[in-house]
């Protein structure tokens, strides 16, 4: 199986609420690694309905994260030996060891010593007990400033080193959500601890994902197809490997949380479509080579609105690319390796919401072509490069979020 950006989503009313074959809306909008509701093991009803969605995965081919009550609290409760024996004996007893079975949620948000220490050792137990599985740990995106006290003395750095070296992968996101506090007020900040959490995974040696929002709630408001798509291309730019969205289904009574793609009463919303659109169509045109590409370095250019992260792009920044020009608006680029290929690549993302906006390359020499990369890379379209001097000419237009993916290539 090809290996694509993925996608996921937070779902948190009771497994009793919905039929197994509500994966297929999950699925029909994107997501590649769904989560399961909240399922109480020692319910057997709530165990009879999770098989029947892992049942359900299974025929839809993907995997679930299982949202069941093997968290980090449990583990204060039970005591090492007695949580690793019952996930054991639920996994191969109770689940007969499904094969839809991605892995299991730890926790959310572990925001003191002893939470984070919990968190630690739930991973570490999960991992040992049931090592092909996936432990998922959703953590605050001010965790990248959060003092050594809450990480028992040692660096965030150190903390996940300690994890990795002893039991190897596990799935890690950060919520990001400022992004779209009223005006989209907190983006500084949202671009700020992105740096600082990727630079922070990138030392340690892990690729994180992002927590993202694709409802409302609080200051947070419902957000447009335009938010969205600018959701994925961003920090996809920035190097995050997976999205988990903040949330598919809205709750009747919790009113302010609202605008999620499915509502209330369980009807699709037009947020369910932009959603759709979003997610498949950013797997459509990036999904099979964003796994493979890392991250060299990422640059604002166009607009300078000083986000206190990313420095801005100029002609010392690159041996090959010397101008990327754009009209106005705020622009990122970044650049990377291919893991498997070696070649360059590059993308740049229209990082306003708002309006379009075109963009120019000027090469340092005629020795490479520029191409643009569609569907994956069965297309490609050498660009028309501009000349130093050049006066403005029509490039690549991007609409508000959008992002354009080039090879670099040395003419033969």
């Amino acid at each position: 199986m090809k290996k694509s950006f993925p996608f996921t989503s937070w779902v948190y009313r009771d497994i009793t609420v919905y039929p197994p074959t509500e994966l297929d809306n999950q699925v029909e909008c994107g997501l590649s690694i769904p989560m399961s509701p909240p399922t109480d093991r020692n319910n057997p009803e709530q165990v009879r309905m999770l098989i029947a969605f892992l049942d359900r995965a299974r025929e839809l081919g993907v995997q679930l994260i299982l949202h069941v009550n093997f968290t980090s609290n449990i583990l204060m409760e039970l005591g090492e030996d007695e949580y690793a024996r019952q996930l054991k004996a639920f996994y191969e007893e109770t689940l007969d060891s499904h094969p839809a079975v991605y892995g299991f949620f730890v926790g959310d948000e572990p925001s003191d010593t002893e939470g984070l220490y919990y968190t630690k050792r739930a991973i570490i137990i999960m991992k040992k007990t049931l090592p092909h599985l996936i432990p998922y740990v959703n953590m605050q995106g001010c965790s990248c400033n959060y003092p050594k006290s809450y990480f028992g003395g040692i660096s965030h750095v150190e903390w996940l080193k300690s994890i990795i070296d002893e039991v190897g992968y596990f799935m890690l996101s950060y919520d990001m959500y400022g992004q779209l506090v009223n005006d989209g007020g907190g983006t500084t900040d949202y671009f700020y601890e992105c740096k600082k959490l990727l630079d922070i995974c990138n030392e340690a040696g892990i690729e994180p994902w992002a927590c993202l929002i694709c409802s409302a709630h609080m200051v947070f408001h419902v957000p447009s197809e335009y938010d969205i798509m600018w959701q994925i291309t961003t920090a996809a730019a920035m190097g995050f490997k997976g999205i988990n969205w903040f949330r598919f289904y809205d709750s009747p009574v919790v009113p302010n949380y609202h605008g999620s793609p499915i509502d209330q009463f369980g009807y699709k919303t037009t947020h369910f479509y932009d959603m759709l659109r979003c997610n498949r169509g950013f797997g459509q045109q990036f999904g099979e080579i964003f796994p493979y590409l890392k991250v060299k370095n990422t640059y604002f250019f166009g607009e300078d609105r000083d986000r206190k992260s990313y420095g801005r792009f100029d002609e010392t920044c690159h041996p090959i690319i010397a101008e990327i020009r754009c009209c106005y608006e705020e622009s990122m680029v970044s650049f990377f390796e291919h893991t498997e290929t070696g070649e360059e690549y590059f993308c740049i993302v229209n990082a306003s919401r708002k309006f379009y906006e075109h963009y120019e390359i000027r090469t340092k020499n005629d020795d490479y072509d520029v191409c643009m990369i569609f569907q994956n890379g069965l297309t490609e379209s050498i660009r028309r490069l501009m000349k130093e001097g050049e006066d403005a000419w029509e490039g690549d237009f991007l609409y508000p979020g959008q992002m354009a993916l080039y090879k670099i290539k040395k003419k033969q």
